[in-house]
């Protein structure tokens, strides 16, 4: 798809999520615990504003790429970088129309739709991560990492490798009703640890070579 016609699309959805605001009551489950029980209400209006948080989203990522030189060389020799731009989009767009739906259906299952939603996310981020050059605003940005390319490309391998394998072992559970997104949280968290160990690590190693 191109970017006109994901540009067009993406309108579309952000136009068609307004426009129902309109059909949602006047309060509406704004907030959800851990356990997806819906603990917060309020006016409908939020949605509204929430509901352009897609297409600020994706343009946004016209503003990053114009702070980083590397950036718009990775864009004009790859496409990887507008897949990602879109990968993201259209996560923040499907974490909105699952809460459009609880608006609608406040008895539906939020947890699975956001287990799956963060699952795929994963799993197709992990994939392109390892293509992303070095820059201060897109991937995994720890202070070591931004400082050497070696080190920037070895955490970005290790790490599209580790969400690939983590989202599609957590989909697979998750529509087998054997995960909760609890887990899938800290599944997470816990990666994130062992990236940020692990990119130290061969950041010391390289000091330590040089």
């Amino acid at each position: 798809m191109s970017k006109k016609s994901f540009s067009v699309v993406l309108w579309i959805m952000t136009l068609a999520m307004m426009i129902s605001v309109y059909f949602m009551n006047d309060v509406i489950p704004i907030h959800w615990n851990f356990h997806f029980e819906i603990d917060g209400y309020g006016s409908r209006y939020i949605f509204l504003a929430l509901s352009l948080l897609p297409v600020v989203m994706y343009y946004g990522f016209d503003f990053i790429n114009r702070l980083d030189e590397r950036l718009k060389k990775y864009e004009s020799k790859s496409n990887d970088y507008e897949i990602i731009r879109i990968i993201i989009t259209l996560l923040m767009l499907a974490i909105d129309i699952i809460w459009m739906y609880m608006c609608f259906y406040p008895q539906g299952n939020m947890e699975v739709a956001m287990s799956v939603v963060f699952c795929l996310s994963l799993l197709f981020l992990g994939n392109y991560m390892p293509t992303i050059p070095m820059n201060y605003y897109v991937g995994i940005r720890f202070p070591w990492t931004v400082k050497n390319e070696i080190v920037w490309k070895k955490t970005h391998k290790m790490g599209g490798y580790m969400y690939v394998v983590t989202g599609l072992m957590m989909l697979i559970l998750t529509i087998l009703n054997l995960c909760r997104f609890e887990f899938i949280v800290v599944i997470i968290l816990v990666e994130t640890l062992v990236i940020g160990i692990y990119s130290y690590v061969m950041y010391r190693k390289e000091g330590m070579i040089c």
